[in-house]
C-alpha cells in the first residue's frame, strides 16, 4: 500500500511539473487541464498494475484492439476521399 501511495505521489508531481512547463509560457492559462492529465495517467498506471494480476497482458490487449481498429481507419479514409 505504501508503494502505491508513493507511486501516485510521483505521478501527480510529474503531471504537475509537465502542466507548469506548458502553462508557464501562457499568462492566462487555466489549471483545469491538470485533472484530465492526472486521471489519464492514473487510469493507465492502474491498468498496467491490475490487469497483470489477473493474468492479462495489457500490451497484448492494446495490440489486439489496435489491430481491430486500423482497418476501419483505412475504410473511413476511402469514404472521405
Amino acid at each position: 500500500m505504501l508503494k502505491l501511495i508513493i507511486f501516485l505521489v510521483i505521478i501527480f508531481s510529474i503531471a504537475y511539473f509537465v502542466f507548469n512547463l506548458f502553462m508557464s509560457k501562457r499568462e492566462n492559462g487555466s489549471p483545469k487541464f491538470i485533472f484530465p492529465i492526472i486521471l489519464t495517467l492514473l487510469v493507465v498506471v492502474m491498468i498496467f498494475f491490475i490487469l497483470p494480476r489477473f493474468g492479462i497482458n495489457p500490451v497484448a490487449l492494446f495490440q489486439n484492439f489496435v489491430s481491430k481498429i486500423i482497418p476501419f481507419i483505412s475504410m473511413l479514409r476511402g469514404v472521405a476521399g
